[in-house]
């Protein structure tokens, strides 16, 4: 694995000591990127890689869909003699987003939520200040319901030309953290978690800052 890669994408104290019992020779964490029919979009270890999830995850799916993977989740993936890759773990959430449609999260380890508005512009002071906030290694949600609004957003964010996906998929940014869009419809975080990390963000008003007042978008 990558450690710098990791850290850069949010692995921290408390995912290294989730991952101990883990670790193993042939087994390595990576972040995952997006879902695409059971089949996963892994980011971590140098370069991106895709594996499917292991067959007593999809056993434990059938009788609960959250133990699925979703994008966001940091996961513990084993690869094969014969070089296939395999998910065999999905570590602890945090910051899990739903959609009340899917009975599963469609996001999670999101460490801050921005309601994105139809048709609005991004402002370049709100994109300066997010991009200073993630870069820690955190994770920035944009929700809303207009999914090229979600999009142009995670592009301003990404600082690239390339239009980044709308729904339920992780993107890196340059200067370290991600992005995940998410037409989700409820984001569930910690209150102690948000009291004890994250400063006021002064370019977004105050409903539309991770405080402890407003945790939860039903």
């Amino acid at each position: 694995m990558n450690a710098t890669t990791l850290r850069r994408l949010g692995w921290d104290a408390h995912l290294d000591d989730a991952y101990q019992r883990h670790d193993r020779p042939g087994q390595w964490p990576a972040r995952v990127s997006r879902v695409d029919q059971g089949v996963c979009t892994l980011l971590g270890a140098g370069e991106v890689r895709r594996a499917s999830v292991a067959g007593h995850l999809l056993a434990a799916a059938a009788r609960d869909r959250s133990r699925l993977p979703c994008p966001g989740d940091w996961v513990v993936v084993r690869t094969w003699p014969d070089g296939r890759l395999t998910i065999e773990a999905v570590l602890p959430r945090r910051g899990t987003v739903w959609r009340t449609s899917r009975p599963g999260p469609v996001a999670s380890n999101v460490d801050i939520m921005v309601m994105v508005d139809k048709g609005r512009y991004p402002e370049a002071e709100l994109i300066r200040d997010l991009r200073a906030l993630v870069a820690a290694g955190r994770t920035v949600g944009l929700m809303g319901t207009d999914a090229a609004s979600r999009a142009k957003l995670a592009t301003k964010l990404a600082g690239t030309d390339v239009l980044m996906p709308a729904t339920d998929a992780l993107v890196p940014l340059p200067g370290g953290g991600a992005a995940i869009a998410t037409d989700g419809d409820r984001f569930d975080i910690e209150l102690s978690y948000i009291d004890r990390d994250f400063p006021p963000i002064p370019s977004l008003p105050r409903h539309r800052r991770p405080l402890a007042d407003r945790p939860a978008l039903a």
